[in-house]
């Protein structure tokens, strides 16, 4: 199983997909990572937003509270002379000066009290107002926008709103005396606001003062305190006005907070149905408001980060979004993804690499174990194991196998005369001779024991010619032996034995064949090949020199 497992991770396209699996497996743990850490940054990003809608929330309230602050005013006395409206307003200025453009009163004008020629002329506010303003004159925009005496007998309406008192006067000055009923928008809110006795904001206007968007936040003053709706609309008298800078209270809200790197647009429009992102960047709403001059600094990938919210303020809706700029997302990524990554494509590698190592130690213990330390051929073992292999492979494609078995002549007589040491040398130089006559990398030499070598042959033409190259290699050495029987020189018998394995064939008894060939060949003087003329059968394989014998016959063999 251990041989199958360290075959398979030697193919080289195992190693490949192995290889490919790691860094799949790494670069996805990467994206992981790297998901998490998009995860927190819309997280971040969606608390800081937070803090945005907050900040703004705080501003709005504080341009109800100025409204709130006036309106007291009024309701508190019947006639508010002139010099102490201007007196609360310049309190209001001087804490809120960079967000209000004007604060202002509108009182209740009939036709009658406007209409000169009217049979009920009632010109005594009007006259009141001239005393402090004496070109004080109520006007409204014509069909070119441009400002024109209001024109009673055209409108035909039941009340006008004009701006009678506003501070700062020199920056308001085209705003006096301007009818803002005039606006049907305006003037739609001037009513909500006198049906319900509340404070109303209206849509956004262009200041005409200055090149910005504005709203009207005014609150209702009744002669009284009515108390049904029809008392209401009866002793309405006007209203009070605070016209606030939307960009300046947003810039506010911006700046209140840490974060800068982020877009802070507001919408305007219909928020009362259902919406969402995608409906808001389909179109329907004006942008108000937007922190980005430059677009391009807006991160384009908005599908995580994009916030939506709505605020409510003196009865009207904004719609607020917020998109982080690249820097944002830029500062607050990191490089745990791609480390995550590199990391695991290294250590994919590292481990393939030390996998090799083990299985190369691995691969060395084995040879250690089947192969004879001082011939550097294989041992018994190694014989033994190499032949049970081939003898298998051999049975199951039908095909032959020869076995040569190997003893050096005279070699007790050669240590007895020239020493161990020499004996050693001479086992040395004799294996790497036998090395030398096989012509086949799946021919092998072993050491069987002592002096006794071992030839296996699988599967060859004429293993003859192999044994007579051994002998003939053995005798090149002119390794002198005096005490030889047979040779001046060093010589070798050898026993060979050839068989195709059949089911029940024993290997036990082929080895025990060959062996009996060499015992042949040493009593037929030595020095020589015999070769074995029959081979007995039986079931067994092979082990250290002991089988068992079952059924026999024999076998010819071919030569």
């Amino acid at each position: 199983m251990l041989s199958k497992v360290i075959d398979l991770i030697k193919n080289k396209t195992t190693l490949f997909i192995i290889l490919i699996i790691g860094v799949v497996v790494s670069f996805y743990t990467g994206k992981l990572v790297y998901d998490q850490e998009t995860n927190a940054i819309r997280l971040s990003f969606k608390g800081d937003f937070s803090d945005k809608v907050q900040a703004l929330q705080r501003e709005l309230f504080l341009t109800v509270e100025v409204v709130h602050g006036l309106k007291s005013l009024f309701d508190c006395s019947e006639n508010v002379e002139y010099g102490e409206f201007k007196t609360m307003v310049d309190s209001f200025l001087s804490r809120h000066q960079d967000r209000i453009q004007g604060l202002s009163w509108n009182p209740r004008f009939s036709a009658h009290q406007i209409d000169e020629n009217a049979p009920n002329f009632d010109g005594s506010l009007l006259n009141d107002i001239r005393k402090i303003f004496p070109e004080f004159e109520i006007t409204e925009r014509d069909a070119h926008n441009n400002l024109v005496h209001v024109d009673v007998n055209k409108r035909g309406d039941d009340f006008f709103i004009p701006v009678a008192y506003i501070e700062p006067y020199p920056s308001n000055q085209k705003a006096h005396g301007f009818d803002i009923a005039s606006n049907a928008d305006r003037k739609k809110t001037i009513i909500a606001a006198r049906d319900t006795d509340q404070i109303h904001a209206t849509p956004t206007i262009s200041l005409v003062q200055q090149n910005t968007r504005g709203v009207l936040v005014l609150a209702p003053l009744y002669d009284g305190k009515p108390v049904t709706l029809e008392s209401q609309r009866e002793l309405f008298k006007g209203v009070v006005v605070g016209v606030f800078k939307v960009g300046e209270m947003a810039d506010q809200a911006m700046k209140s907070t840490a974060v800068r790197n982020l877009s802070f647009e507001l919408l305007e429009g219909n928020f009362s149905s259902p919406f969402t992102l995608e409906s808001i960047d389909a179109g329907g709403f004006d942008t108000i408001y937007s922190s980005a001059k430059d677009q391009s600094e807006i991160f384009s990938k908005l599908s995580n980060f994009a916030e939506f919210d709505t605020i409510t303020f003196a009865n009207r809706t904004w719609g607020i979004k917020g998109v982080p700029f690249i820097d944002y997302v830029e500062q607050k990524r990191s490089l745990a993804p791609w480390l995550v990554a590199i990391f695991g494509v290294l250590f994919t590698i590292s481990s393939i690499l030390y996998l090799f190592r083990i299985l190369a130690v691995q691969e060395k213990l084995k040879s250690l174990t089947v192969l004879d330390s001082l011939t550097k051929v294989a041992n018994k073992r190694g014989i033994i194991d190499y032949l049970n292999y081939e003898w298998r492979r051999c049975m199951r494609d039908s095909q032959s196998i020869s076995i040569c078995m190997i003893d050096i002549d005279d070699f007790k007589k050669f240590n007895d005369t020239y020493g161990h040491v020499a004996g050693d040398r001479c086992l040395q130089e004799v294996a790497g001779a036998l090395q030398e006559a096989t012509t086949r990398s799946v021919d092998m030499i072993g050491r069987y024991g002592g002096e006794e070598f071992c030839l296996i042959m699988p599967n060859t033409t004429d293993p003859n010619i192999v044994a007579q190259a051994c002998l003939e290699k053995v005798r090149d050495l002119h390794i002198p032996h005096t005490s030889s029987t047979c040779s001046d020189y060093v010589s070798i018998s050898l026993g060979l034995a050839t068989t195709v394995p059949l089911k029940d064939d024993s290997l036990t008894n082929f080895l025990k064949t060959a062996d009996k060939a060499l015992y042949e060949a040493k009593n037929l003087g030595k020095n020589q090949v015999v070769i074995a003329g029959e081979v007995e059968h039986g079931h067994a394989l092979a082990g250290d020199g002991i089988g068992l014998r079952s059924k026999k016959s024999t076998t010819k063999q071919p030569w």
